[in-house]
């Protein structure tokens, strides 16, 4: 399975999530009752949990399969790949650790319990099967009511009975996506934190028009299993924001993992545009904007 395919189906239980979260959160009303709020929270609360436990067995089974693809022998019989325990020689850009708090996707501290492993992965080569089990996160019903307070607050500044705002509503479902693509991203990072043959993760941008928070983190390539780059199980240095599409990319062989390309380049414009993030928007914005210049001069196909 390819990162592309992984995010298409990781979209398609999104979409699915989003059927069953808009129709309750439309049917709320402005200053709901304690009664009425814990109804949508109870409604609310299985469509999520659902979601992520799909959403981490499509991960484990990503997983798996960027295990096998990775590690297959080569022609001469070996795997070529960076030991575990070798620290990444690419000088980390102080720059980019100090931007990580500008999406606001604070989690709850609920979402950093203790993981309950499941699904041990499929054996390399038909050899013995020694991989790491794929943690799958406590989600307790708190996590969801405390994702849900600033939509009680907004409901709060509405009159009783009326209807809240469309864009409500889709910031209240945009949230509940994010848990949902969650637990595949903490799947992925968890087990290539147990997993003795993973050197690490790497973030992929697969949306049509990214941000410029997601292509700086992007940029940064692979995060190895070392000292100075540990994996965090909190993901906190890798935060995803609402609405992001990116995507956690296990790492087995350094010379060989998908999205290394992209990185690299993206590697190269940041120092080229000035090593800040405003200067990486800047450099974004113009590269944009050369773009759609270049299209709309395009002659027309005749």
């Amino acid at each position: 399975m390819r990162p592309e395919e992984y995010r298409s189906r990781q979209n398609t239980i999104t979409a699915a999530l989003r059927a069953v979260l808009a129709p309750l959160v439309r049917s709320l009303r402005g200053r709901p009752s304690d009664a009425q709020w814990a109804a949508f929270l109870e409604a609310s609360y299985p469509a999520i949990y659902r979601a992520r436990v799909e959403s981490w067995q499509l991960a484990a089974d990503f997983y798996a399969a960027q295990r096998r693809a990775q590690l297959t022998p080569t022609r001469s019989g070996e795997t070529s790949r960076r030991d575990a325990t070798t620290p990444d020689t690419t000088e980390t850009d102080a720059s980019r650790q100090d931007d990580t708090a500008e999406p606001d996707s604070a989690r709850d501290p609920s979402q950093r319990e203790e993981t309950a492993p499941r699904n041990r992965l499929a054996a390399v080569d038909g050899g013995r099967d020694e991989s790491p089990e794929v943690p799958r996160r406590n989600y307790p019903p708190r996590t969801v009511a405390a994702a849900y307070r600033l939509l009680r607050a907004q409901l709060n500044t509405l009159d009783e009975g009326e209807r809240p705002p469309e864009t409500t509503t889709e910031r209240a479902v945009r949230i509940a996506e994010r848990h949902a693509r969650d637990a595949g991203r903490e799947a992925i990072v968890d087990a290539a934190r147990h997993d003795p043959a993973a050197l690490g993760y790497a973030r992929r941008a697969l949306s049509a028009n990214p941000c410029a928070f997601c292509l700086m983190l992007v940029s940064r390539g692979a995060v190895y299993k070392n000292a100075s780059a540990a994996l965090n199980r909190d993901g906190e240095n890798e935060p995803y924001h609402d609405g992001c599409s990116c995507v956690a990319v296990p790492i087995f062989n350094a010379d060989a993992w998908p999205g290394r390309e992209e990185a690299e380049e993206l590697e190269r414009q940041w120092r080229a545009s000035g090593g800040t993030l405003a200067d990486w928007r800047r450099h974004l914005a113009e590269q944009r904007q050369q773009a759609a210049d270049d299209d709309s001069t395009a002659p027309a196909a005749s």
